[in-house]
């Protein structure tokens, strides 16, 4: 019995956060949840009590799905160098944005609610949106210098994370433009190298412009 019924559950779950991924929070209904669960509305309601609570969980089950990366700590006791930590955060970001497979679900929740904002939004910039740009910001100034203001760190984390999103949201049109472009593993590392020399470059010029006006 418990089998089973943890198993309903984790079906529900599972189910529930790839539509969220797909249609969205307002677009997910609890019918079509039912539907493609094979379950009826008081299962549903049994686990999450509401379509809310039942984001919140999905959302948090993403969250354990994500290709995870190196401690941050390596950066501190200088095992990794920034440089390093950044072509691991930007091949490791867009892995989770481009392969196909659960992974990809928490990265794919995130740009939605950038769009389409619901309830979870705070959740989620708390949990995982900071976290993810405070890190960066660690990057950004070791790598382009302390000397950096706080507006200009912030524009070069927009400008990293909005290299990778043009590859998801673009993607239609990048494959009509650009048609040799591969979003396999090895496509996107190659991706992600481009993105790591071009940022290197940005942020080792900015580190010139900063220092020659001190």
């Amino acid at each position: 019995m418990t089998t089973q019924t943890d198993s309903a559950r984790d079906r529900i779950l599972r189910i529930a956060a790839q539509l969220f991924v797909d249609l969205g929070f307002k677009g997910t209904t609890i019918r079509r949840l039912c539907d493609a669960a094979q379950v009826n509305v008081s299962m549903v309601n049994y686990y999450f009590h509401s379509k809310e609570d039942l984001y919140h969980a999905a959302v948090a089950y993403a969250r354990e799905q994500e290709i995870k990366g190196p401690e941050e700590s390596a950066l501190a006791s200088g095992k990794v160098k920034p440089e390093e930590q950044l072509r691991q955060f930007i091949e490791r970001f867009l892995m989770n944005l481009l392969l196909q497979g659960p992974h990809s679900m928490l990265t794919k929740l995130i740009t939605r609610e950038l769009v389409e904002p619901s309830g979870a939004i705070q959740d989620i910039i708390t949990n995982d949106i900071l976290p993810q740009h405070r890190h960066l910001a660690v990057l950004v100034r070791a790598i382009a210098g302390e000397g950096l203001s706080d507006e200009a760190v912030q524009q070069c984390i927009f400008s990293i994370i909005g290299q990778a999103l043009i590859y998801v949201h673009n993607r239609p049109i990048n494959e009509l433009i650009a048609p040799s472009i591969r979003y396999d593993e090895a496509g996107i590392r190659h991706i992600a190298d481009h993105i790591h020399r071009f940022t290197l470059g940005a942020l080792k010029h900015q580190r010139k412009l900063t220092y020659s006006k001190a």
